[in-house]
């Protein structure tokens, strides 16, 4: 999604999340999400972006996570960073870890319950367009990354994050784009409890 229509250069796009889990040195769970945050699949404001045009080093260097595009007004919608970004063949693949925040739990407590009935949080990559295909201004061809928001609010759904459960972060490419490919094939609308908890009631 471009925010602003067209004539803005700022944009966000959403993508189903996996929830990550493993622990710490000292034994503490550790949080996180992974999954392909951006594909080339048109959204629902008519976009297109292409991930072998995006510039990820502000992204892995500095970026942040935060919860559903809050973070501008509200400090403490910040809820982790990136720990590993790039881009494979099905599109743009990302892992997070949260930081052991009041709204990093809330979040990853939502998505734990919504995994027991088969629903899923989502990834939505922020950033600032640089080039647009100059025969098809809803195609942008190349741009900065600068955050990642976990968001219940669709604009495409044919990228997802999981809730990764042991162990590291690691991706493998054959058994993970499957699981990918086939989450990209399936719709799920958004639950109640997503509905609460976007509305501050959870």
């Amino acid at each position: 999604m471009i925010e602003g229509g067209l004539n803005k250069d700022n944009f966000s796009l959403w993508m189903p999340v996996e929830v990550t889990k493993g622990t710490t040195v000292s034994g503490d769970e550790k949080w996180g999400f992974k999954g392909i945050a951006s594909t080339t699949k048109r959204d629902t404001d008519n976009e297109v972006l292409m991930p072998q045009g995006f510039d990820l080093s502000y992204f892995t260097e500095s970026g942040l996570v935060n919860w559903n595009h809050q973070s501008k007004d509200n400090p403490s919608a910040i809820i982790g960073e990136p720990t590993l970004a790039k881009v494979v063949p099905d599109g743009l693949y990302v892992e997070t870890e949260l930081y052991k925040t009041p709204t990093a739990k809330g979040v990853w407590e939502l998505a734990k319950a919504m995994s027991k009935k088969k629903r899923k949080l989502g990834f939505s990559i922020e950033g600032k367009v640089l080039e647009r295909d100059p025969l098809d201004a809803t195609k942008i061809t190349k741009a900065k990354i600068t955050g990642l928001a976990i968001t219940p609010t669709p604009k495409n759904n044919a990228t997802f994050a999981e809730m990764v459960k042991g162990g590291a972060f690691e991706f493998d490419d054959d058994e993970d784009v499957n699981m990918f490919q086939k989450a990209m094939n399936k719709e799920d609308k958004v639950s109640l409890v997503m509905r609460e908890f976007a509305a501050g009631k959870l």
